[in-house]
């Protein structure tokens, strides 16, 4: 659930609008710009969770396959920050976003490669499900108190 009524409704306008989705002429520009902010906005958790429930990452990943260099640069950009979550890369993944990356791998534009190959990275960095909830064992109850346990000992975490 959106926290900010409005919030979703951005998400939703930046996505119709970095496809040109909306019934009017746009220049890519207006394209490159919803990109470029919906990646600023995607470093945020919760702005990447949200962009997934809009099911948006298939726009930004047309957004990617531009031949407009900004917009396949900015579109990259919105993909790396989307897939810092993990469910997000499972959804990348299945969306056929490692193809497009490899593509992008000989576009012209320098930056769009180097874009594109900060997302293959991002997406090799996938956690399985066992090593989510191992982790997240850490952060129960018990697993503080351990932390406590330690640290009121002297120890050195």
């Amino acid at each position: 659930m959106c926290v900010w009524p409005s919030f979703r409704w951005t998400i939703h306008t930046c996505l119709l609008y970095s496809t040109g989705a909306l019934c009017l002429p746009l220049p890519f520009v207006l394209s490159q710009e919803a990109a470029r902010a919906l990646g600023a906005a995607a470093f945020n958790d919760h702005v990447a969770q949200e962009v997934n429930r809009c099911k948006g990452i298939p726009t930004i990943i047309a957004v990617c396959q531009s031949r407009h260099a900004l917009c396949a640069r900015f579109g990259a950009f919105a993909l790396g920050n989307i897939a810092l979550n993990d469910t997000n890369k499972r959804v990348i993944l299945h969306a056929g976003g490692p193809d497009i990356l490899v593509k992008l791998q000989a576009h012209q534009d320098q930056k769009v490669r180097d874009q594109a190959a900060h997302v293959m990275k991002v997406l090799g960095d996938l956690a399985t499900p066992e090593e989510i909830d191992s982790l997240r064992k850490g952060f129960d109850v018990h697993g503080l108190l351990r932390l406590v346990e330690v640290c009121g000992s002297g120890g050195v975490v």
